[in-house]
């Protein structure tokens, strides 16, 4: 199973991708990573599996024209089979909410 999916959010002007190398539930990489033209507010990136959160990145905010956050393991083993997400969060008004998903399936 090779799983790489990227999609753009039009209304926040993200995208955000998931990505899993592997065959069958043999995972060697998870990755999930958001560009945007500057991030304005504080964000990270999370990506979480069907036992919970897989990886998270540390919190950014830069106006840099190449903004990339993103984090990624190397499990290099099976991993649970189920939905697999890249969420971007953004920080604003208080509250973090989810500013760009990408979700992908992993089956053995």
């Amino acid at each position: 199973m090779t799983f790489d999916e990227c999609g753009h959010n039009g209304d926040s002007g993200v995208d955000n991708c998931m990505y899993i190398n592997g065959a069958g539930l043999y995972a060697s990489e998870v990755r999930g990573w958001s560009t945007h033209v500057g991030f304005g507010y504080p964000v990270h990136e999370e990506v979480t599996g069907p036992n919970g959160v897989v990886c998270n990145s540390a919190t950014v905010t830069t106006g840099d024209g190449s903004a990339v956050v993103g984090c990624q393991i190397y499990p290099n083993k099976n991993i649970a089979a189920g939905t697999y997400c890249s969420i971007l969060w953004e920080y604003q008004g208080g509250e973090y909410y989810n500013d760009a998903e990408n979700c992908g399936t992993v089956s053995g």
